[in-house]
Parts: structure tokens; sequence; C-alpha cells
């Protein structure tokens, strides 16, 4: 007869070969973004990154893609910057000059 420990034991094990696969629970996945568990499934459901639905009703998603999805917001450095800095140049300029209209 199995006891609640058993199936508590049963759970642990089965919850550690899941994170081992690299495959996450959408409550996993919200944690591990710092997003809401609703953000995950619309996120999901728009194709942002992909879903694992193995039977009608489970949904995961693996941890690495959504560190590609979290890699392709890179925003560059200050390092970086020089390349575009007559780019940036521009940008101060006409924004120096909408606000100085804005002054008089």
């Amino acid at each position: 007869m199995n006891t609640d420990k058993d199936i508590e034991s049963l759970k642990e094990v089965l919850l550690l070969a899941q994170k081992e696969s690299g495959f996450l629970t959408p409550d996993q996945a919200a944690d591990y973004l710092h997003i809401s568990k609703s953000m995950i499934y619309k996120l999901g459901s728009l194709n942002v990154f992909p879903r694992y639905k193995p039977t009608h009703g489970l949904v995961y998603y693996k941890k690495r893609d959504l560190d590609a999805w979290l890699e392709k917001g890179l925003v560059e450095t200050s390092d970086s910057t020089n390349d575009h800095s007559e780019s940036i140049k521009k940008m101060l300029d006409k924004n120096s000059k909408h606000n100085s209209n804005y002054e008089n």
C-alpha cells in the first residue's frame, strides 16, 4: 500500500528528473523569467518562444529556449556605442532642438 510519504518521495524524484531534462513547467518558467504565469501563457501562445505539449493539458518550456529569447533582447553596452556615435549625436541634437521649442 502506498503511503503519503511514498507519494511525496515519488513526486520529488519526478520533479528532479523534469528539472534535469531542461523542461520547465509554466510556474517554473514564470519564476525563471520573473514574470507572471499568465504572461508565460500569452508569450507561448504568440509563439514568442516554443512550448511543448506532450499531452492535452500539459505545457512545458525549455530553459534554453527561454535563454535564447532573453538574449535576443540584448542592449548594447557603452563599449559598443562608439560604433554609433554619429547616430547618437544626431539623435541628441534633434532632441535638444525639439526641447528648446517647448521652452520658448
